[in-house]
């Protein structure tokens, strides 16, 4: 069996939360979660979306995605 360091998931992994640690500073100035820039970018990018859809989009589930929402929505985002 591969080492478990060295497997696809983890080189993965890694390389996420060093593109994270670059781009969070950003998110956080504009109070954004990566989760709600990620809804945001994906309704940017689109003129019309089903929450299904969206849900899909930003890998998200329906529970985390409507608290985001209107989490936005609060804040006129």
């Amino acid at each position: 069996m591969r080492n478990f360091e060295r497997s696809l998931p983890m080189s993965l992994l890694r390389a996420r939360e060093a593109v994270m640690r670059k781009f969070l500073p950003h998110l956080r100035a504009h109070e954004l979660s990566p989760q709600q820039w990620r809804v945001l970018r994906a309704l940017n990018e689109s003129d019309e979306l089903e929450i299904s859809e969206l849900s899909e989009r930003c890998y998200l589930l329906m529970p985390s995605l409507s608290r985001i929402i209107q989490n936005l929505d609060g804040r006129g985002l």
